[in-house]
């Protein structure tokens, strides 16, 4: 009896040891797959915050060839020659430097398309928008700023979502945007923001906010806002791992 109490003890303390190497080995293994899973998500993370920039940036230029192309289809009834125009468009946002997207020219046609059953209208800017002569690679549709404005948490807010679309250059990797500031100088010697575009985005943002066109309000309101941005660091978006995707 006594040898056989011995052999079970024995037994028991083999298998408390077992299960203790086994717990350790598994914990060793998570964290090993924890350090591995680190690098994924943050490569995760810029990929999603770049393509939701090109998506944001794609609908904007969308928006604009549908109407563009629209008034020269119509226009080409009339005056064959108008083709060339169009052409010529797309010539342009097919350019270097320009996502584009084969669905997104193909909803393009298809819009189109539905044109020509329209009754002809003059051809011309349309009095209806407003920006009808900012250059098509800093356009943005009404729709597009009426949605940027719905998530925004006011009017700074709404010049910083504006600026960063207007000056991707500048919110890359490179983080060129530390080196600038709205108006250039200062005890860095930061460089100023391009003119042009500094003028579009506050025709932009006044026609939202025109209460802020008074100067010392703009510069106090908006433009330190601006400059708060290009000095913050970047940061990306977490993506949120499902419990039962570990």
């Amino acid at each position: 009896m006594e040898l056989e109490n011995e052999n079970q003890g024995g037994v028991t303390e083999h298998q408390d040891s077992t299960f203790h190497v086994t717990d350790a080995s598994a914990s060793l293994f998570l964290d090993k797959s924890i350090r591995k899973l680190g690098p994924k998500l943050n490569s995760v993370n810029r990929r999603q915050a770049r393509m939701e920039s090109s998506l944001q940036r794609l609908e904007a230029k969308c928006d604009l060839i549908i109407h563009s192309v629209a008034q020269l289809v119509t226009k080409s009834q009339h005056e064959p020659h108008s083709i060339q125009q169009v052409q010529q468009l797309f010539q342009t946002v097919s350019s270097p430097g320009l996502s584009t997207d084969v669905h997104c020219f193909d909803s393009v046609f298809h819009q189109v398309s539905d044109y020509k059953s329209i009754k002809s209208q003059p051809f011309g800017p349309c009095l209806e928008d407003p920006f009808h002569d900012v250059p098509l690679e800093y356009k943005m549709s009404m729709r597009f700023l009426e949605k940027l404005k719905s998530q925004s948490s006011g009017p700074g807010n709404f010049a910083v979502k504006i600026s960063e679309r207007l000056y991707p250059e500048l919110f890359t990797a490179e983080n060129l945007r530390l080196k600038y500031s709205y108006f250039g100088g200062g005890v860095l010697n930061k460089q100023e923001l391009d003119p042009q575009r500094k003028e579009i985005l506050q025709r932009y943002v006044l026609s939202f906010y025109p209460e802020y066109q008074n100067p010392d309000l703009w510069k106090s309101q908006i433009v330190a806002k601006v400059n708060e941005n290009l000095r913050r660091p970047v940061q990306r978006k977490r993506v949120k791992i499902p419990d039962n995707e570990w």
